[in-house]
């Protein structure tokens, strides 16, 4: 893997990126831009971070979690997403991503598999192989996401605990074909050289006569 990351800013306005080389494709992971509305708040918009589960990472490898296979972990799509920054012990992220960060089933974009993030890209019939472009594609669409977080401090104990959840649409390309949601409760705690992470998740997908998707 070979990867650029860019910051910069235009006045009060910050630019974020990264883009992925890998030997089996080229994936932008994220590219917003933020605005800090108040001390307390920030607004990106663009193809921001999901917030879900135990930030950054639910895992301690690579290769990450099963969350991250699922869509549940370090996703990122279009939208925007308001940050309120910890102030206190609290912290609380809401976003609105309108399709994958490959614009969904018309992303017009030469292959849907090439992306750093996991979303649902289609359904599959029975005699579909595993490996075969799905017959029927699909896309998130009108998602809305929100991550609070409470932070406790005590003789050099650092945890989080959080609550996530979220909601939205599957589009065929031509109308709504279903709908998804996830939820989960998480725990993110720092002692010394340690970090342990707990987090409970579930997830749904309500799709009329789709017994798989991709």
């Amino acid at each position: 893997i070979f990867r650029f990351n860019l910051y910069g800013s235009v006045g009060d306005v910050s630019l974020n990126a990264e883009i992925r080389f890998f030997d089996y494709m080229t994936a932008v992971k994220y590219a917003y831009a933020g605005y800090q509305l108040n001390d307390d708040w920030q607004v990106q918009a663009g193809m921001t971070p999901v917030p879900f589960g135990n930030w950054p990472y639910n895992s301690h490898n690579y290769f990450f979690s099963t969350n991250y296979y699922l869509g549940l972990e370090d996703d990122h799509d279009l939208g925007v997403l308001f940050k309120r920054s910890m102030s206190d012990n609290w912290q609380l992220d809401l976003g609105f991503f309108k399709n994958d960060e490959l614009g969904g089933v018309d992303g017009y974009v030469d292959s849907r598999a090439d992306r750093y993030s996991y979303d649902i890209v289609g359904s599959r019939s029975q005699g579909e192989g595993i490996y075969d472009e799905p017959a029927q594609a699909l896309g998130e669409y009108n998602t809305f996401s929100g991550r609070f977080g409470y932070h406790l401090r005590q003789d050099g104990l650092e945890t989080e605990l959080g609550v996530s959840a979220l909601t939205g649409g599957l589009h065929d390309g031509q109308s709504d074909a279903g709908d998804y949601q996830a939820w989960a409760v998480h725990s993110n705690s720092h002692y010394q050289n340690w970090n342990l992470q707990l987090q409970y998740s579930e997830y749904r997908y309500d799709i009329s006569g789709v017994d798989r998707i991709a």
